[in-house]
């Protein structure tokens, strides 16, 4: 059949309209999907701005940082470090629950102080509830011996300075005034302290307590009342049992004459020689006899003159 013009025209105009159809979904379902992907890339970069945030916070906070009345230190992932820690230029420690330490802090064998202030490593010379302490440059504590300023000082086993006090250190006797220095070429107490500083007993004073025990031979009287009678000639005003007399000084292995000799129920005068005043001897008499006492030796002592 033949088609006239017109109707050609038609058909041609009805293809256009159907194919126009059927791509309009196609080109809106591309239109979503960019529009989806648009989205959710929106959403994404959201996400990464969010966690780029709370990273900045969190590197706000890094180093050390103050949460109500505690002190932590951050590192750059936000979590509580432990042990020594430096920051500009200063050093912290921090204990195994994170907090700032202070005060002593031994720290791999070796103690250091950090301030009660804000907790910084300190050094030199500090001052403690009385007590003098000193830390090395790098903060550690001494102990021992030390020389300062020319002026030895000894400090204790807990870093305290000994002051005003006279100790044994090696078997050795020293003496140290008010400010912990060690006297030399001086008296103190019944001891002659040399250039080295080492003291040795004054001979002179401790003569006096022998001589004073001599000077009692013969007399009626116990063994307390001789070693009372023959310390009043140094000034030492002490009367009771032969035991209690060990409280009047250090004991020695080196005695001289003038030294109380206590024995388990008994004591006596030490005068050299091996030889030493008893009272109460055969009856309550006082007499010269060796050191030798069917009373066990308990120990010289140096009485510690007033």
């Amino acid at each position: 059949m033949k088609m006239t013009k017109r109707a050609r025209l038609s058909i041609a105009a009805l293809t256009c309209a159907v194919s126009f159809l059927n791509a309009a979904p196609v080109m809106a379902a591309e239109k979503t999907d960019n529009a989806q992907k648009t989205a959710a890339g929106s959403y994404v970069s959201g996400l990464s701005e969010k966690n780029k945030t709370e990273n900045n916070d969190l590197s706000s906070k890094t180093g050390i940082v103050k949460e109500g009345d505690k002190t932590y230190y951050l590192n750059q992932f936000g979590e509580k470090e432990t042990g020594l820690k430096e920051e500009n230029g200063k050093k912290y420690f921090f204990n195994n629950d994170g907090t700032m330490a202070s005060g002593f802090v031994e720290v791999n064998g070796s103690t250091y102080y950090f301030s009660r202030q804000n907790g910084e490593m300190l050094n030199g010379k500090i001052d403690l509830d009385g007590k003098s302490y000193y830390l090395q440059e790098d903060g550690e504590l001494i102990t021992g011996w030390k020389t300062e300023n020319g002026q030895k000082k000894y400090y204790e086993e807990n870093g305290a300075a000994v002051k005003n006090a006279e100790k044994t250190i090696n078997g050795k006797r020293y003496a140290f005034d008010e400010q912990g220095v060690m006297l030399t070429n001086s008296s103190k107490n019944g001891y002659d302290y040399g250039q080295d500083g080492v003291g040795t007993p004054n001979k002179s004073a401790y003569q006096k307590i022998a001589d004073a025990a001599l000077a009692q031979v013969g007399v009626m009287q116990d063994c307390t009342m001789l070693v009372t009678n023959s310390l009043r000639a140094v000034g030492i005003n002490f009367h009771g049992w032969p035991e209690e007399y060990l409280s009047l000084g250090p004991t020695t292995n080196n005695p001289v004459p003038g030294d109380i000799i206590v024995y388990s129920g008994h004591v006596a005068i030490y005068i050299g020689d091996g030889k030493a005043v008893h009272g109460g001897f055969m009856g309550n008499q006082t007499k010269i006899w060796t050191v030798e006492c069917t009373n066990p030796f308990i120990a010289f002592v140096h009485p510690t003159l007033p």
